[in-house]
């Protein structure tokens, strides 16, 4: 599936909304497993995303 760049830049930025989200939460509610998981997978989702951004950006010559 091939997704343009405002739909990555919107799933970067929920992506990012995740994050933060889990930096506010309670220290209990950090430990529990689930909300380790879900911060690791917002962490890739934003790394692969900068990743494809990226690639774009060097096709079409800009920097």
């Amino acid at each position: 599936m091939r997704l343009s760049i405002p739909e990555l830049t919107l799933i970067y930025e929920l992506m990012h909304d995740v994050k933060y989200a889990y930096r506010t939460m309670s220290k209990y509610d950090q430990r529990k497993d689930n909300a380790k998981e879900i911060n690791k997978r917002a962490s890739k989702i934003m790394e692969k995303i900068e990743k494809k951004v990226l690639m774009v950006e060097d096709k079409d010559g800009k920097k």
